[in-house]
Order: structure tokens, then sequence, then C-alpha cells
């Protein structure tokens, strides 16, 4: 039993890490964007994105359906607003990220959920107990309730803040809110504690 803990803690704390690439895509345009422009935001994340696949194929490493899927948005959204006569996407892509990324979250929980696919990718193994498989449901649930707050809070920022002061209030609140996720992943052994004390972990 603490054997079988330790391992999952110490897998989750490779996944809360790995998070940070899958996600990269976001990462590397905003932080561009709110600093020197969308143009060269868009041009830094092709560039990311090239060199992180390239990084990958080398290292034999997986592209996550997550990591193509947030890449995508950004790219896409990027690109309506550079061809735009107004960038109208701005005030509002942030929502429509958010809550498409929790859509996937949520949509993986009917087959295989997005922690047991990064968890899999990573360790080289299948995951098939049902301890296990719970664990990863509890984790992803988590990041998409994440997400769904950061789409809430990206709204009232929309409707409340004119456009610049709300950019700059998400981009703060984007970086801390994704750093403490990272940090209740690679921290998760409370929520193995909680899942324990109820039998949902045998």
């Amino acid at each position: 039993m603490k054997e079988r803990l330790r391992k999952l803690l110490a897998l989750l704390r490779g996944v809360g890490a790995g998070i940070l690439f899958d996600f990269g895509g976001i990462v590397v345009f905003y932080a561009l964007m709110y600093t020197v422009g969308l143009k060269a935001a868009i041009g830094g994340t092709l560039v990311f994105v090239l060199i992180d696949a390239v990084r990958r194929r080398l290292l034999g490493l997986a592209f996550p359906r997550i990591y193509v899927l947030s890449t995508a948005l950004v790219i896409v959204f990027g690109l309506i607003d550079i061809f735009a006569k107004t960038p109208f996407m701005l005030r509002w892509e942030g929502v429509l990220t958010n809550l498409a990324v929790m859509a996937f979250f949520l949509a993986g929980l009917r087959g295989r959920p997005v922690f047991q696919e990064l968890a899999e990718q990573q360790s080289g193994q299948l995951f098939t107990d049902a301890p296990t498989l719970r664990l990863f449901r509890v984790m992803t649930v988590l990041w998409a309730l994440y997400f769904l707050c950061k789409a809430a809070f990206d709204v009232w920022t929309g409707l409340t803040m004119p456009l610049p002061r709300a950019l700059a209030v998400r981009q703060i609140a984007g970086f801390a809110g994704m750093a403490a996720m990272v940090l209740v992943t690679i921290q998760a052994e409370r929520f193995l504690r909680f899942l324990t004390a109820r039998g949902w972990i045998a």
C-alpha cells in the first residue's frame, strides 16, 4: 500500500512538472502578447512549438492531446486577431480557450482521463487498477474546475475592466493559478489521504 502510494506520488510530481510543457504554447503566447505584442506572440509560439516538437521527437516523447489542443487554440485565435480589422477576440479568447480546455478534460472522464494519458506516456506503462484510475479522475476534475473558474474570472474582467487592464490582470492571475495547480498536482498527498480515508483507494 505505502509503496504503491509512493510510486503514485512520484508519478504525479512528474506529470505536474510536465504539464508546464504541455501548456507551453499558451504560456509563451500570453507572456509575449502582454509584453511585446501580438505578432511577436504568434511568432514566438510557432518557434516554441517547432523547438519543442524537435525535442519531443529526439527524446521519443509523445504529443499529448491536451498539448495539441492548447497549442492549436492559441495559434488559431492569434491568427484571427492578426487578420481581423479590429482585434475583437482579445477580450474573449481567454474565456473560450479556458472553456474548451475544461470541456476537453471533462470529456476524457467518459473514457481515458487526461491525467491517465499523461501518466502512461511519461511512465511507459498502462494503469488498469481501479484506485489509480479514480485518482486520475479526481485530478482531471480538479483541473477542469480550475479552467471553469479561470473562464468565469476572464468573463468578469472582460465585463468590468478596460481591455488593457483586463489583459494585465488575466496574465497575473493566469500564471499564479497555473503555478498553484501544478503545486497541487505535485503535492497530491493530501488528495491521496482524502481518497484513502473514504475508502476510494484501498
